[in-house]
C-alpha cells in the first residue's frame, strides 16, 4: 500500500510534505523535505540525537513542572512519528517500527533508503543508455523516453552527467579495449590497405589526389602515401 500524495500534521504549524514513493526512487528529495520541515519548527534536534526526554531530576523546578516539559518532548516525538508513518509505505514502516524512537527509525530508513538509492540510479542510467531510434522511426517517442528518464534522475538528486549523453564511437571502445588501437584500418581489396589517420603512418609522403574504391564499395580520394603500421 503506498502513501497519500500528501501528509500534513500540526505541529502548532502546520507541515505538508510529499511522501517516499514506493520504489524509494525521491529519497533525496523526501528527506530534504522531511528534515527541513522539523528544522523549521524547531524539532531537527529530535532526529540528530541533540535531545533527551528531560526527568523530573534535571530541574530545578517543580516535579510537576518537569513532567510536564518531558510530556511535551513525548508528544513531539509522537507526531514526528506520526508525520514518517504516514510518508512512507506500510511495507517500509513495518521495517523501521521496532527501532526505537523516532531518531532511530529515521536512521533506520536513512541505511535502507540509501543502499537501494545507489542501485536505482544505476539502472535508469542504464535504461537511458540503452534507449534507440531505429532508423525511419518518429523521434518523438524517444525524446519523451529520454525525458521521463531525466526526470526521474531529477527527482533522485541526480543531474545528467557526460556518459548520459554522449555516444561513444567504434573508435573509442577500440581504443579502451586495446591500448594499441590506432584507428580504423579499411581493406582495399588489394595488398594495400587505407587509414584516415595520418599517425597511423610510420613514414608519409604527398601524392596527386586519386580515388580509390575500396572492396565493400566505398569510394576515397588519397592524398598521401606511406608504410602503415598494423
Amino acid at each position: 500500500m503506498s502513501p497519500a500524495s500528501s501528509v500534513t500534521v500540526d505541529f502548532g504549524k502546520k507541515i505538508s510534505i510529499a511522501p517516499l514513493r514506493e520504489d524509494q526512487a525521491n529519497w533525496p528529495t523526501y528527506k530534504e523535505d522531511f528534515v527541513n520541515a522539523l528544522r523549521a519548527r524547531g524539532l531537527g534536534k529530535y532526529l540528530s540525537g541533540a535531545y533527551v526526554r528531560p526527568t523530573r531530576f534535571e530541574y530545578d523546578s517543580s516535579a510537576d513542572n518537569a513532567e510536564e516539559k518531558a510530556e511535551k518532548v513525548d508528544e513531539h516525538n509522537a507526531q514526528i512519528q506520526e508525520l514518517l508513518r504516514g510518508t512512507i509505505t506500510a511495507t517500509t514502516w513495518l521495517q523501521i517500527r521496532t527501532a526505537g524512537t523516532p531518531m532511530e527509525m529515521w536512521e533506520a530508513l536513512k541505511k535502507k533508503c540509501t543502499e537501494k538509492h545507489v542501485s536505482t540510479v544505476e539502472n535508469v542510467r542504464d535504461a537511458m543508455r540503452q534507449v534507440r531510434c531505429a532508423e525511419g522511426e518518429d523521434p518523438h517517442a524517444t525524446i519523451e523516453l529520454l525525458l521521463m528518464y531525466r526526470e526521474q534522475l531529477a527527482e533522485m538528486g541526480r543531474e545528467l552527467d557526460a556518459d548520459d549523453v554522449s555516444a561513444p564511437s567504434a573508435d573509442a571502445h577500440a581504443a579502451r579495449a586495446n591500448p594499441r588501437y590506432k584507428g580504423a584500418i579499411i581493406d582495399s581489396g588489394a595488398t594495400e590497405h587505407i587509414s584516415p589517420k595520418k599517425e597511423s603512418f610510420t613514414s608519409l609522403r604527398s601524392i596527386p589526389p586519386m580515388r580509390i574504391t575500396a572492396a565493400e564499395g566505398d569510394s576515397f580520394v588519397a592524398s598521401h602515401r606511406g608504410t602503415l603500421e598494423l
